[in-house]
C-alpha cells in the first residue's frame, strides 16, 4: 500500500525534469510519541551558476585598530585582506559592494558588477577605508539593504541575483538600535519592501573575549548558516570565505515548509524545534530555511504526540503529516510540492521477523525486543511509505544521531553561559551515547557498516563536548561565542570555523585548505621581508597575495564552456619562467602553450595576473632566479607540475609541488 504521496504543483523551471528539492522523512515512533526528521536536500546541478551579490559590511570603529594575532597586524587591516580575497574570488558576472560602518555607515563601494574594471575599482577602494568612532551595527546593516532595493529595482531587471550580507563585527553596538529584535524587526521590514528576489541572508562574523548576544541572535533569525566566530591565532580571514563558497554551491533559496498534523496527533508544545521556525499553532507549523546549498542536507525534526485515549497502533495506514514545501530555484522562480506521511503498518519486530531466521530473532535480548515489538520505524520518499529492514536501520541512525546532536547541544549551551554542572551534563550525555550504541548494535545485529557510520559520528559530538569541558575552566567572554559557533553550525548542519557540521569533508573544505595555504605563504614572506619585525599592513598583504595567486580562481574563466576551461585554458594568464634545463623542455613548453600558459627564461613584468618559476626537482638550480622569486614572493615549483595539471585537466594547488628548498 503507497502510504506516502507527492503532488507536484508547480513544475521546476530549470528545463529538466530533476526536483531540485528532494524530501525524506525517517520516522521513529514509540511510547505513543512520534519523531519525524525532515532531511531537505538539493543535489548537484552542473553548468548552473546563479549571479550573486556580496555587500561587506565591515565595522570601522576606534577598536579595530588594535592588533590581533601573533603580529602587529590591526583587526582593520586583516578585514581589508578579507576583503581583498572576496574581490579576487567572486565571478566576473557577480556584483560586490562595500559598506563600513562606526558612528554612522559609508558606501565605500557601492554594488558593482565584478569583471576586470570592477575588480580594479574595489580593490582601489580598499587602502581608502579609515576608522572612525563608535559602532551603529543599525546604520550597517540599513545602508546594506538599501543598496540591494535600490539595485534590484534599477538595474537588476532579470531579477534572478541573489543578494547576501556578510557582516563583521568586533563588540556590542552602542549607537542607534542596540536590541536584537529590534534589529531583527527593521531588517525584515526592509527585506518586505524590495521589489522581487530571495529573502537576503545574513553571514555574521566576530572575534574577541565578549559576549556578542546580539550578534548571535540577528544571525540565529537572518540566516540558515552557522554563526561565525573567529580565532585572532589562527589565519581567519580564509575562514571568512566560508559564506562565498556556500553561495557558489546555492540554487535553491527561501525553502518554506508548512507542516499540519492530523486529527489523531499533535505537534508536541515542549520538543517542537525553534530553530527557523516562522509560525506555530496548535497543529500547524511553518519552518523557512535561507538556502539550500547543493549536497548539503538540513533537516527539520518533528515531534508529534498521539491524542489521549489512542495507541500507536491505532495509527496504522492512516495519515498523520501534511507537508507544503515552496522554494525559488535558480531563476528565482518559485517552486511547490506537497507530501502526505501516512503511519506504517508493521512494527519493528515484525519487519525484523520478516528479515532474519528465528534463532536470531531469539538471540536477541528482552529489554531489545520488547522496544521492537512496540516501536515503529520506517521512512517515507517519493511516493510511499518504505517498511523494508534496510529502511528501518536508516530511521533508527537518523534517530539517534539527532537524539545525541540535541544532546550534546545542550552541554555547549551550558559551557555556553558557564553552567556549574557542564561536566556532570557531559558524563550523562556519554553514557547515553553508549546506551544508544548498544541498542543500535543490538538492533542491527552488529552489522559493522552501520555501526561504523554511527560511530563516527558520535566521535565529533564527543571531540565538541571535550571542548565545552575545556572552555569551562577558564570563563571569559570567548567561552560565550566560540560555544554559540559550535552550536549553530551543528544545528543548522554547515560547515563553521573549525566546524564540519557533521558531513563527510565537501569540497569547500579542499579549497579553504587551499587559501590557508596561500594565506599563510603570504603572511610568512612578510615576516621575513617586514622591515619592522613582525608587522605589515594592508597594501603590503594585496601585494604579496597578487603575487600568489592572482586571479587563479574559477572566478576568471566563468564566461568560458567548463570543459574548455577544464582542458585548454587552466594556463590562462600564467607566465612560466623556465630557468634551468629540463628532462623534455620542448614537451614541457609544449604543454604550457596547450594549457593556455607563456613561458619565458626571465621574471619579468607584464599582464599576466601570475607567475610561476619552474624548477627542475633535483636541479642543480638557477639560485639568482630563485632568490630573485623569494624576495618578491612569486611562488616556485617543479616541472611535475605542469605534468599533473595537464594530466588531471585541472589547475592544482602550487604549493603541493613546491620546491623543497623554499
Amino acid at each position: 500500500m503507497a502510504s506516502f504521496s507527492r503532488q507536484r504543483v508547480l513544475p521546476v523551471t530549470s528545463g529538466d525534469n530533476t526536483p531540485q528539492v528532494e524530501s525524506k522523512y525517517f520516522c521513529e515512533a514509540s511510547n505513543n510519541q512520534v519523531n519525524i526528521y525532515l532531511e531537505l536536500k538539493s543535489p548537484a546541478r552542473i553548468g548552473v551558476k546563479n549571479p550573486l551579490c556580496f555587500i561587506l559590511v565591515i565595522d570601522a570603529s576606534g577598536s579595530m585598530s588594535n592588533p590581533v594575532g601573533n603580529d602587529s597586524t590591526s583587526l582593520f587591516d586583516r578585514m581589508k585582506t578579507f576583503a581583498h580575497m572576496m574581490i579576487e574570488h567572486v565571478s566576473s558576472d557577480d556584483y560586490l559592494a562595500i559598506i563600513s560602518f562606526a558612528e554612522d555607515a559609508r558606501v565605500d563601494l557601492g554594488i558593482t558588477k565584478m569583471d576586470d574594471h570592477g575588480k580594479n575599482l574595489a580593490e582601489k577602494t580598499l587602502p581608502l577605508l579609515n576608522l572612525r568612532g563608535t559602532t551603529n551595527l543599525e546604520d550597517g546593516l540599513t545602508k546594506a539593504l538599501e543598496e540591494i532595493k535600490w539595485a534590484r529595482s534599477h538595474f537588476w531587471k532579470e531579477g534572478n541575483v541573489r543578494s547576501n550580507i556578510i557582516l563583521f563585527t568586533d563588540g556590542l553596538p552602542n549607537r542607534g538600535i542596540r536590541d536584537a529584535q529590534r534589529l531583527i524587526a527593521k531588517y525584515k521590514e526592509i527585506e518586505k519592501s524590495m521589489s522581487g528576489g530571495s529573502r537576503v541572508p545574513l553571514s555574521a562574523f566576530t572575534i574577541g573575549n565578549y559576549r556578542p548576544e546580539v550578534l548571535v541572535e540577528i544571525a540565529s533569525k537572518l540566516s540558515s548558516e552557522a554563526f561565525y566566530w573567529l580565532d585572532q591565532n589562527q589565519n581567519f580571514e580564509s575562514d571568512m570565505m566560508i559564506p562565498l563558497f556556500l553561495k557558489k554551491m546555492t540554487h535553491v533559496s527561501d525553502v518554506r515548509v508548512k507542516l499540519q498534523s492530523s486529527c489523531d496527533v499533535y505537534f508536541s508544545p515542549t520538543k517542537t524545534s525553534k530553530d527557523h521556525l516562522e509560525e506555530q499553532t496548535f497543529d500547524n507549523l511553518t519552518y523557512f530555511l535561507h538556502s539550500l546549498p547543493e549536497d548539503m542536507p538540513k533537516t527539520i525534526s518533528i515531534y508529534l504526540e498521539i491524542r489521549p485515549g489512542l495507541l500507536l497502533s491505532m495509527l496504522h495506514g492512516q495519515t498523520i503529516l501534511s507537508a507544503h514545501i515552496s522554494y525559488l530555484d535558480e531563476n528565482l522562480k518559485m517552486v511547490e510540492f506537497q507530501d502526505v506521511i501516512t503511519f506504517s503498518q508493521s512494527t519493528l519486530f515484525e519487519i525484523m521477523t520478516k528479515t532474519f531466521v528465528p534463532s536470531e530473532i531469539q538471540a536477541i535480548d528482552a529489554e531489545t525486543q520488547s522496544y521492537a515489538r512496540s516501536s515503529y520505524l520506517f521512512t517515507s520518499g517519493v511516493s510511499q511509505t518504505q517498511e523494508t529492514w534496510t529502511e528501518a536501520k536508516q530511521s533508527l541512525l537518523k534517530y539517534v544521531q539527532m537524539a545525541c546532536l540535541n544532546d550534546t547541544a545542550n552541554v555547549i549551551l551550558a559551557a555556553q553561559n558557564h553552567a556549574r554542572d557542564v561536566n556532570e551534563m557531559a558524563e550523562s550525555t556519554l553514557l547515553l551515547f553508549e546506551k544508544h550504541t548498544q541498542r543500535f548494535g543490538k538492533i542491527v545485529r552488529n552489522d559493522q557498516l552501520a555501526l561504523r557510520g554511527l560511530n563516527i559520528y558520535l566521535s565529533q559530538l564527543k571531540s565538541h563536548i571535550d571542548t565545552a569541558r575545556e572552555a569551562v575552566i577558564v570563563e571569559n567572554g570567548s567561552n560565550f561565542s566560540q560555544m554559540a559557533a559550535i552550536v549553530s553550525a551543528l544545528k543548522n548542519e554547515t560547515p563553521g570555523v573549525g566546524v564540519s557540521g557533521l558531513r563527510e569533508k565537501h569540497k569547500i573544505d579542499t579549497k579553504l585548505n587551499d587559501l590557508r595555504q596561500i594565506l599563510n605563504d603570504a603572511k610568512s614572506h612578510l615576516r621575513k621581508t617586514s622591515p619592522t619585525k613582525g608587522s605589515h599592513n594592508y597594501s603590503r598583504m594585496a601585494e604579496v597575495l597578487s603575487a600568489l595567486y592572482g586571479d587563479q580562481t574559477e572566478c576568471a574563466h566563468n564566461d568560458k564552456n567548463e570543459d574548455e576551461v577544464m582542458k585548454t585554458w587552466i594556463f590562462e594568464d600564467i607566465y612560466f619562467v623556465l630557468a634551468e634545463s629540463y628532462t623534455d623542455r620542448n614537451k614541457l613548453e609544449s604543454t604550457i602553450q596547450n594549457l593556455g600558459g607563456t613561458f619565458g627564461d626571465k621574471i619579468i613584468g607584464g599582464n599576466a595576473r601570475t607567475i610561476y618559476v619552474i624548477c627542475s626537482k633535483e636541479g642543480p638550480h638557477n639560485t639568482t632566479i630563485i632568490t630573485e622569486a623569494q624576495q618578491k614572493g612569486i611562488p616556485i615549483v617543479h616541472e611535475k607540475y605542469v605534468e599533473e595539471c595537464a594530466k588531471e585537466n585541472e589547475l592544482l594547488a602550487w604549493f603541493k609541488f613546491a620546491l623543497k628548498s623554499q
